[in-house]
């Protein structure tokens, strides 16, 4: 009977662990331009971060950023970005949004404290592979 309590308490305890995880953050990249100075090797480069299924991802909002994403598999996928009700009359995610095989897509944020940000200052969004890659854009 012990046995089986420590059990059921180590299974209580992983998953209100799980249900209070973190997202993933992925980190905005700040664009250059259109007077940057001097641009030397890979200061124009960003990299694809893999998207994170079980704990799905987010980056902290600025107000100025471009979610790209690229799908790198051979079939469909989806991506949801999660919303909140706004003054524009916005009530729901745009949820399961599809990407054809080795696609890409992007979304613009500005002005994202309208309807997008959330109450840690985040924007939310998944992926339903980790074979879907985001990359954050922050344009100033």
């Amino acid at each position: 009977m012990k046995k089986k309590s420590l059990l059921l308490l180590a299974l209580v305890c992983i998953l209100a662990l799980a249900a209070f995880a973190a997202r993933t953050a992925v980190t905005p990249v700040t664009v250059k331009g259109p007077y940057p100075g001097t641009v030397n090797a890979g200061d124009l480069a960003f990299t694809f971060t893999a998207a994170d299924i079980v704990n799905q991802n987010s980056f902290a909002a600025a107000g100025n950023e471009v979610l790209i994403v690229q799908n790198t598999d051979v079939g469909s996928q989806t991506i949801t970005l999660t919303t909140r009700p706004d003054n524009f009359g916005r009530s729901s995610d745009i949820s399961t949004y599809s990407l054809g095989a080795s696609t890409f897509a992007a979304f613009n944020f500005h002005n994202a404290n309208n309807g997008w940000v959330q109450a840690d200052g985040n924007v939310y969004f998944q992926a339903s592979s980790a074979n879907v890659k985001f990359a954050v854009l922050r344009i100033n």
